[in-house]
Formats: structure tokens, sequence, C-alpha cells
């Protein structure tokens, strides 16, 4: 019965189609179609696999990219982040030291200030002045030959 739907689709003859004995079944013209038919079957079932394999392979190649862009974003964030806190730590290293520094010059101008203040309530300024390098005055001698 097989044989003779794949005869039929190959639009043999319905006369050819009575069979009297096995051997017109076989013989040779219709081994022939029979072969050609066979080869076009075949041609097409590959066809529909390679198509298939094909679509799979791209559907495949579609999610592996999609992972691989996953994985690099994640990557990127983590070494972002990383940089990012590394970036913090010495902003806040940097804040530190100018505070200590410029409490540090604040303590000294006012101990400057401070120590300014009290020569000019003591009186002792002269000498102050006097001892000063570059005026080219001895301070033993000043005090002396002013007459104080």
């Amino acid at each position: 019965m097989l044989c003779r739907q794949k005869l039929l689709f190959a639009e043999v003859r319905p006369v050819a189609l009575t069979p009297t004995n096995t051997y017109d079944w076989f013989e040779p013209p219709w081994i022939g179609v029979l072969e050609d038919t066979r080869n076009h079957t075949l041609h097409g079932i590959l066809r529909v696999q390679s198509c298939f394999r094909g679509h799979q392979a791209r559907c495949y190649l579609k999610e592996l990219r999609r992972g691989i862009a996953t994985l690099q974003s994640f990557v990127r964030g983590e070494k972002t982040r990383k940089e990012y806190a590394i970036l913090q730590e010495r902003h806040r290293v940097v804040l530190l030291i100018q505070k200590h520094i410029k409490g540090r010059i604040g303590r000294k101008s006012f101990e400057n200030t401070r120590h300014a203040s009290i020569l000019l309530q003591s009186g002792d300024c002269l000498s102050v002045v006097l001892d000063m390098p570059g005026l080219g005055f001895n301070a033993d001698l000043a005090p002396h030959s002013l007459g104080m």
C-alpha cells in the first residue's frame, strides 16, 4: 500500500498500478521513478532539517550574546562601584588633611596674634624690633645707647 501511495505521489499512470505479479512493481522504469521520488523526499527532509538547525543556531547565538552583554554590564558595574568607593575614600582623606592643616594654620595665627599682643602690652616691643634680623642693630647695645 505504501508503494502505491509513493507511485501516486510520483504521478505514475493509473494503468500501471494494477499489479499482475510482483515483478511488475519493480521493473526498471518504475525503479527510476521510485528512486527520483525518494531523492526528492530526502532532499526536502534535509532542507527542513537544515533550516531548523540554522534556526536553533541563531537562537543559541542570540541567547549567548544576551548573556555576554549581561555579564559585561555586571563586571563593568562592579568595577565602577569599586572605583567610586576608592574615590570617596580619597575625598574623605583629603578633607581630613585640609581640616587639620586649616586648624594648624588657625592655631599658629592665633598664637602669633596672642604673642604679639602680650609683647605690646608688656612694653618689650622695642627689644623685639631691635632683635629682628636684617636691621643691623645689636640687641645688647641698643638699650644702653638709647638711654634705657
